[in-house]
């Protein structure tokens, strides 16, 4: 449509899959900026990808998009930290860290506390919320750190990203079995 045309034009980006499990639908892509053209036609892309190895999904990124999947990501956290058993009857952190990317925030919404009022709808008005806007957020992709503590490194997995919102949600877990 109409929409997405003006945002291919002027906020194309492009995905990497973090891991290469799960089909497309499923994944959870690392957003990074296209920097230009390279001599020889391709893409040049703000991380590494090997030609013929590296899968490529093009985006775009609006406030509207940006909304939409912040919404999705805390819906996706607030069903696993339901299932995960871990947290007692009153499953809400204690507090919530939230690191923007400076791209977001009044330019991209209209608005000012865009990601804060969606996080604090999400987690509840009493629980209270810090951050800072970033160039490069810092965080493990989807919701982690809900199930019982793992030695799988995987599960845990810290990645720079970028055009985001990472979120930390701290618990009070003293009085729940690891």
């Amino acid at each position: 449509d109409e929409r997405e045309l003006k945002l291919i034009q002027r906020a194309l980006l492009v995905g990497i899959p973090p891991l290469s499990e799960g089909d497309d639908e499923e994944v959870d892509y690392l957003v990074r900026g296209v920097l230009g053209q390279t001599p020889n036609g391709g893409l040049a892309v703000g991380d590494e990808v090997l030609p013929g190895r590296t899968k490529l999904r093009f985006h775009v990124r609006d406030g509207q998009a940006a909304d939409e999947d912040l919404r999705l990501q805390l819906g996706r956290y607030k069903l696993a930290r339901n299932f995960a058993g871990r947290f007692g009857a009153d499953p809400r952190p204690a507090a919530a860290v939230l690191f923007s990317c400076n791209g977001r925030g009044e330019g991209m919404y209209g608005e000012a506390g865009h990601d804060s009022k969606v996080l604090r709808e999400s987690l509840g008005a009493d629980v209270p919320i810090a951050g800072f806007f970033c160039n490069g957020e810092i965080g493990a992709v989807g919701a982690r750190g809900l199930a019982p503590v793992s030695d799988d490194a995987e599960a845990v997995r810290s990645l720079i990203h970028g055009f985001t919102s990472v979120v930390a949600l701290l618990y009070d877990t003293s009085d729940t079995p690891s």
